[in-house]
């Protein structure tokens, strides 16, 4: 190669390489301005520790349900669906939970599928797990399950008697830890 063609090569690699670093540099920034954007967005739905958001809603046998009307006495609500293979595993749990603490703990569960879940559905499936408290559609606007922040089912919140959210539970939760949990709020 000429030296001229060798200056010539140096001179556009030299070029592009700095370019190159003002591109890595450029798109570094961006992703640290991207990350910090991201983590400073508050958590969705509801937190342990804050109050939990009041709903008032027909329950399956149309009785008016309202959260506040529960205040002074804790509560269990499960966020759940009939077609959740998760949620029938937890059944049992929560059955044998409810004989544990049904005196002193109210008890809600709160369909997310509303259109499979019609009332009949929901009666046969509390009596086949023997669950005998309120049973919910969620046919809210906005649904009840997005704004406590649910994106899954099983989602359990325990609520102390002034309504603080002090448990949330996103999966199929053992009865040792629900007992524990439900005992600490009474």
């Amino acid at each position: 190669m000429r030296p001229e063609n060798r200056n010539v090569r140096r001179s556009w690699v030299k070029h592009h390489k700095k370019r190159n670093y003002a591109i890595l540099a450029l798109v570094t920034a961006l992703l640290v301005i991207i990350i910090i954007g991201v983590a400073s967005i508050p958590p969705y739905g509801v937190q342990v520790g804050q109050q939990a958001p009041d709903f008032s809603i027909s329950d399956i046998n149309n009785a008016n349900f309202h959260l506040a009307a529960m205040k002074g006495k804790p509560a269990l609500l499960e966020f759940m669906a009939t077609s959740c293979g998760a949620c029938a595993n937890q059944a049992p749990i929560l059955s044998q939970l409810y004989s544990i603490h049904g005196m002193h703990v109210e008890f809600v569960s709160i369909s997310i599928d509303p259109t499979t879940d019609q009332p009949s559905v929901l009666t046969t499936y509390a009596t086949t797990y023997n669950n005998p408290w309120t049973w919910i559609r969620d046919t809210s606007t906005p649904p009840i399950g997005q704004t406590y922040g649910v994106t899954g089912t099983p989602t359990m919140f325990i609520l102390d008697s002034d309504g603080i959210v002090r448990n949330r539970f996103n999966r199929v939760t053992d009865l040792q830890t629900l007992d524990a949990a439900c005992s600490a709020v009474m």
